[in-house]
């Protein structure tokens, strides 16, 4: 899809209720993502991670750590199922967020199809169109993210010693 940029360009945008793989709009029963539902923005992680602490003078520590996180969701990049119609997508920034691939490179090959709406759309070929085949994420696995930290701790006080009273 091209053409004119939209008045949300370059802002950060809530994808959750724009629907892109069709969560919000009137998909029939042979669609790829029938019955799909929106998604909960509240899920449960299980972290597990490692880290070292290494004190390097008596008042000074290095600590690193790398952490993972396994979530019970698939949609934390709001990408999990097949590609929609962009003709049955609500509104111009549901499309434009819905299918993406133009926005780094031009399309080696393309495709024009004409989308529910008797709109006419031009993707990548093997992209961004409606069908069973044209995965847009992978529903089968969920996500995982890492955080990793490295701090440098001064400890105020340690060279502090008490008097000792007899």
């Amino acid at each position: 899809m091209q053409g004119n940029a939209l008045a949300e360009a370059g802002k950060w945008v809530k994808l959750r209720p724009l629907g892109t793989e069709g969560q919000y709009s009137q998909l029939t029963q042979g669609d790829a993502n029938y019955g799909i539902k929106p998604y909960s923005q509240f899920q449960i992680g299980i972290p597990f991670g490692l880290g070292a602490r290494l004190r390097l003078t008596e008042t000074l520590d290095l600590w690193a750590d790398i952490g993972f996180r396994y979530t019970f969701t698939d949609y934390l990049d709001d990408v999990s199922k097949n590609y929609v119609d962009l003709g049955v997508l609500k509104s111009p920034l549901a499309q434009a967020m819905s299918y993406r691939t133009g926005e780094l490179k031009l399309p080696s090959s393309t495709d024009v199809y004409t989308g529910r709406d008797n709109k006419s759309y031009t993707v990548e070929a093997g992209y961004g169109q409606e069908g069973q085949w044209n995965k847009r994420g992978s529903k089968g696995q969920n996500d995982i993210y890492m955080v990793t930290s490295i701090r440098v701790t001064h400890i105020i006080g340690a060279t502090y010693h008490r008097a000792k009273f007899r």
